[in-house]
């Protein structure tokens, strides 16, 4: 994923081992491109053309079947349909996501055909910019502007800590701040376990971070992203379409290389649904590459990036 070294490569490794362990992510290897991570045995296609893909694939000696029973999920946004792949055994079962995308890409290069892609929170969280943390004293919560900050920001990440304005003095700072009824929840550790995830508390870090900027605005935390900061562009537009009409920036602290560098279609269309005017705000990757990283890399959104040196 990177070229760090020192802890970054061990937060780094930690993240790949997970991915490797996980039977519902797939890999590509940086070898002709950018590694990027996908969903195995689905893919992303515009609405419109699903029915083109599904006469394609239904047949097809060289590719699998569509499997379409009609209790698997559906994409959260209706201008894109998910694509689940049959696993029956044939000479196709050995074809990975990317290579089946490229093989239905040679018989029909008009189909906007992408894998589902994988998002995850951008690296080494408490770092910036990818490097080691830095031991640094407690931050004092900043006072609140009077009258109160007259907008949202929407937060579509880990969720917020359920204990945000309850526990030490936490609540002083998010007290009031946003409806907890509606708030994703912040997980925090590993399943079944008290161990942090990988990117346990990411969204109520964010969360701070803008309190420090913005003392004082209301806040709509969503869940994206699972305490080891992964999730897909099928979390991301759910959680985008869970954010409330008076939310007028969004803040995401998230991303993924693509296929063939392409724009990530689920997402930008969950993206394209916000009200008009939005200011969608995403992660440019923390990754010390110039690949592009949706959905920063998406057209109408702004991309943020950071370095260490100037």
């Amino acid at each position: 994923m990177t070229q760090g070294t020192g802890d970054v490569v061990i937060y780094d490794q930690q993240f790949l081992d997970l991915a490797e362990a996980s039977p519902d992510i797939g890999i590509h290897p940086n070898v002709d491109a950018p590694q990027f991570f996908y969903r195995p045995a689905q893919l992303l296609v515009p609405a419109t053309e699903a029915q083109q893909l599904r006469e394609l694939l239904v047949g097809n000696e060289a590719l699998p079947n569509p499997d379409l029973s009609p209790e698997l999920p559906s994409f959260p946004v209706e201008d894109v349909a998910l694509i689940h792949l049959s696993g029956a055994p044939g000479p196709h079962a050995a074809l990975t996501v990317p290579e089946i995308v490229d093989q239905i890409l040679a018989q029909a290069p008009a189909i906007g055909v992408t894998p589902h892609h994988v998002v995850f929170g951008a690296g080494n969280v408490m770092g910036h910019p990818h490097t080691p943390p830095v031991p640094a004293g407690p931050v004092q919560r900043p006072n609140r502007i009077d009258p109160p900050i007259p907008f949202t920001i929407a937060i579509c990440d880990t969720g917020i800590w359920a204990d945000a304005v309850t526990a030490f003095s936490a609540g002083t700072w998010f007290d009031g701040l946003y409806d907890p009824n509606l708030a994703g929840i912040d997980l925090l550790y590993r399943p079944t376990t008290t161990i942090l995830g990988l990117e346990g508390g990411h969204g109520t870090f964010i969360a701070g971070v803008i309190q420090q900027f913005a003392p004082g605005v209301r806040l709509a935390p969503r869940d994206a992203l699972d305490a080891a900061g992964i999730g897909d562009e099928s979390t991301v537009a759910a959680a985008l379409q869970a954010i409330p009409p008076e939310a007028t920036i969004v803040n995401l602290s998230l991303g993924c290389p693509t296929k063939d560098q392409k724009d990530a279609i689920g997402m930008a269309a969950a993206i394209g649904k916000l009200p008009a005017g939005t200011v969608v705000v995403a992660a440019a990757g923390n990754t010390q590459s110039t690949d592009p990283h949706y959905p920063a890399a998406s057209p109408g959104v702004i991309g943020v990036g950071a370095t260490a040196t100037v």
